[in-house]
């Protein structure tokens, strides 16, 4: 019978973006340290009449906190099958 496998973290490979890590260095890291990268959510990116502590609607956040990543990141809409005039910035 083989012994069962360590418990630990393989990143074989890396190609996103995550919340508080621009790069595959800061990404381990944040690992390697513990860092929680969910924070609360910034006014730019706000808008209170979508929040409700207490919502069960499907048109509402009930909470101010989450993961998010830098305003200044390069977005190609259309490799997204988006189109550029309903993309702000683009």
């Amino acid at each position: 019978m083989s012994e069962p496998a360590a418990h630990g973290v393989a990143v074989i490979g890396l190609g996103c973006v995550f919340p508080g890590a621009d790069d595959p260095e800061r990404f381990w890291r944040n690992i390697e340290s513990g860092h929680d990268a969910i924070t609360e959510v910034s006014e730019a990116r706000w808008d209170p009449r979508f929040h409700d502590p207490h919502a069960t609607a499907v048109d509402r956040v009930y909470t101010r906190r989450g993961g998010f990543v830098a305003d200044t990141l390069p977005f190609d809409a259309v490799a997204f099958g988006i189109m550029p005039a309903t993309v702000e910035g683009a």
